[in-house]
């Protein structure tokens, strides 16, 4: 089986004791899957491996103990490994922060950025996003690799995914602009994608890819944009952020600290201006890049998602408000440190949102609901505060 994966996916080295937030003391249950279950049982430790597991809503997950699960020791290392050996840990702990897709004859994977070392890597990573193949031996019957896959759906989506990369890695548009030529490009192409004659005719998309792509760029690079007063979009999306199933205390935290910042001090079209001067001092201190490399992981693991359900506009959507969040708590984060954004702030910054949102189901099912009904989550509305960052 081909594998594609990003040119820095073999950067990543867990750092266990060095990080600062231990994937093990983080919230979360940690899974254990059933052949890590079925591994135990046949053990000669299984008495003390299985006694370190209980249900958790249904699944087989470790206990915890303060907070952590329950094998991590205090000098930060896993006790189980330390123990029995690598061959004993849950797939998750193998494989966490990595992620897999499956596209029918192929995958792909990369890391997540609810590890800090894998913010580390991808702000660190040059702008002009590759990706390298492999090959991989693989078993006939797995499912994931005999899923049925529409061809030519697949054959535009990533088409059209190289092309927005290719968006992302040019230094002369802010991220703003990028962000509405590609929330313009998708709304459009969703009519296409949605049409009848898609699926039936024989034609060749790639033109149509490309030239919606040149016309969008040309009409939101020279036409005017217009500032409008955005206090009630913002409002509404900061709401939504902080109306979501799932809570992480750490993002808990700082959302009513920003909310109060807000309602405090940039109130009303005031957030015009807060949004300008984080800007101003973001680009000063060269860390306006952050943005479009984060927005191109978002791009690379999650536009491809659309081969399965047709819906390239909500990945587009996705992407805009992982932006306004990061753009949001930037007001925040320099409040709090006299106006500096170091790499340390951002790792840290990128990292909560990615555990509040990518790693949270039911959090991640509440966003799309918005993108679907939320007049806040719209195009429009969309639109007009990605024009205060143009």
């Amino acid at each position: 089986m081909k594998v594609r994966q990003p040119y820095y996916y073999k950067q990543f080295k867990c750092t266990m004791s060095k990080c600062k937030d231990n994937c093990c003391r983080a919230s979360w249950d940690i899974e254990v899957d059933e052949d890590a279950v079925n591994y135990y049982k046949a053990s000669i430790y299984e008495d003390k491996l299985m006694n370190s597991i209980e249900d958790t809503e249904g699944y087989d997950c470790f206990k915890k103990k303060n907070g952590a699960c329950v094998w991590l020791e205090k000098n930060g290392l896993c006790g189980m490994y330390g123990r029995f050996g690598e061959e004993y840990l849950a797939n998750v702990c193998v494989q966490f922060p990595r992620f897999t897709e499956y596209f029918g004859d192929f995958k792909e994977t990369g890391i997540g950025c609810a590890c800090e070392e894998a913010v580390r890597i991808i702000l660190e990573s040059d702008i002009n996003f590759k990706t390298e193949e492999i090959e991989e031996a693989y078993d006939v019957s797995d499912e994931n690799c005999a899923e049925k896959i529409n061809e030519k759906l697949k054959d535009f989506v990533f088409t059209l995914r190289e092309e927005l990369f290719k968006i992302f890695a040019d230094g002369k548009m802010s991220s703003g602009r990028k962000l509405t030529i590609y929330l313009n490009v998708c709304s459009e192409l969703q009519d296409v994608i949605n049409s009848e004659e898609f699926l039936k005719e024989d034609v060749d998309y790639k033109n149509r890819i490309y030239d919606t792509i040149e016309r969008v760029t040309f009409d939101v690079l020279h036409k005017a944009s217009y500032k409008d007063d955005i206090s009630a979009e913002t409002e509404e999306i900061l709401t939504a952020f902080f109306e979501v199933p799932d809570m992480e205390e750490e993002y808990e935290k700082a959302h009513t600290k920003l909310e109060k910042l807000i309602s405090k001090k940039y109130h009303g079209k005031k957030i015009i201006k807060a949004f300008k001067e984080s800007r101003n001092v973001i680009e000063k201190q060269k860390r306006a890049d952050d943005y479009d490399k984060f927005i191109i992981y978002l791009i690379y693991r999650y536009f491809g998602k659309a081969v399965f359900d047709g819906d390239i506009l909500l990945k587009a959507k996705f992407a805009v408000a992982m932006y306004i969040c990061l753009r949001l708590f930037d007001i925040y984060y320099l409040e709090i440190n006299n106006n500096v954004m170091t790499l340390e702030d951002r790792i840290e910054q990128i990292k909560m949102i990615s555990r509040q949102f990518e790693y949270s189901e039911d959090n991640m099912e509440q966003l799309t609901e918005d993108f679907l009904f939320e007049e806040g989550f719209s195009r429009s509305a969309f639109r007009k505060i990605l024009a205060v960052f143009y």
